[in-house]
């Protein structure tokens, strides 16, 4: 995973370059948008049985380049779901649902086209990869301890948003590709993210 990230970052610096490039090129058309959103969220544990919960973010990206572009950025983010996962502690009781609230810091980092670029309206397509950060969780009636979260997971995202003069509308989907839990094991994460902000710059 440390090799996959590492070569992540050197396309994506490489991917930068260009867009900064780019830019220089295109000076008069907005080649960087500093973009605060707030969304909602629902997530899913791949090998468990799960009833939807929202959870939420909240995030901030600058996004570098005209059409072609490179966004970074930060985001708080809430994973809330109702699962049946657990350890194999003997207090669980086969079949038990508990809602698990997790909390992490992300650091989403993008590569994407405008399909559509006008002066006031613009679509967007992305992908890209997001570490994650755990900070804690509420686990109410969960067997589950937060020593049983690891402290970093990491997601394969695709996007797509549209600008509407200072608005941004922005849908995500990651697809974790590392374990959620030291304990129990093989299972990760689908989330699909629904967002909206203003556009700064």
């Amino acid at each position: 995973m440390k090799r996959l990230f590492l070569l992540f970052f050197i396309v994506a610096a490489s991917l930068a370059a260009k867009a900064q490039a780019e830019a220089e090129d295109n000076k008069g058309d907005d080649h960087m948008v500093f973009n605060p959103e707030f969304g909602v969220n629902a997530t899913h544990y791949v090998g468990t049985g799960n009833n939807y919960r929202l959870g939420y973010t909240l995030a901030a990206h600058f996004r570098i380049g005209t059409d072609f572009y490179v966004q970074a950025g930060a985001a708080f983010t809430k994973y809330a779901v109702n699962s049946n996962v657990h350890t194999d502690d003997t207090s669980y009781v086969a079949g038990t649902f508990s809602d698990i609230s997790s909390y992490y810091v992300q650091f989403p980092l993008m590569a994407g086209l405008k399909l559509v670029n006008l002066e006031h309206l613009n679509f967007r397509v992305a992908g890209g990869y997001v570490p994650s950060i755990y900070l804690g969780s509420d686990l109410r009636d969960a067997t589950l301890s937060t020593n049983d979260f690891n402290r970093t997971i990491h997601a394969i995202r695709v996007g797509a948003g549209m600008d509407v003069l200072i608005l941004t509308l922005n849908a995500y989907f990651d697809w974790g590709v590392t374990d959620v839990f030291e304990q129990p094991k093989d299972v990760n994460y689908y989330q699909l993210t629904l967002a909206a902000g203003i556009r700064i710059f």
